[in-house]
């Protein structure tokens, strides 16, 4: 499982710097910036929950490469150093308790990127943009040698 996350996280990396780019490439609206300080912010909130630290209130972080290199070497040094079966104890922003292991975090973490890149693309495609990246899983399978 450890080794099937941490390929996760490449691409994962590899996706959101994909999008970054072009986001930087090009005048960018500010729904696709929210969405993705959302998409990092969300990364840097579970990375903190694991942690040990709830936070409660936290600002979004600037959607650039080196927030997202910084996120990236964050999570694989967590799945590198525990074990993912590990019961991370955490509140939700609305105070809730729940206990999930950092497996399960690290899934979620991966598959709320994707909704999120998700929502980036619904959003080029509304303003009838069709060059933005195409970031899906199988892309990346398919074209990993190539990195």
């Amino acid at each position: 499982m450890r080794d099937h996350l941490l390929e996760l996280f490449d691409y994962d990396l590899w996706a959101n710097s994909l999008w970054i780019e072009y986001l930087e490439g090009r005048p960018s609206s500010t729904a696709e910036l929210e969405q993705m300080a959302h998409l990092l912010g969300s990364q840097w909130m579970w990375v903190t929950r694991v942690g040990g630290t709830s936070p409660t209130d936290f600002k979004l972080p600037e959607p650039t490469l080196d927030t997202l290199k910084t996120l990236n070497w964050q999570w694989t040094e967590v799945i590198k150093t525990q074990s993912v079966s590990t019961s991370i104890s955490y509140r939700r922003t609305t105070g809730e308790e729940q206990t999930l292991t950092i497996q399960q975090i690290a899934s979620h973490v991966i598959n709320h990127g994707s909704y999120h890149r998700g929502v980036l693309r619904g959003i080029a495609l509304g303003e009838n943009r069709w060059d933005f990246p195409d970031t899906d899983l199988a892309v990346y399978f398919n074209n990993k040698e190539i990195r």
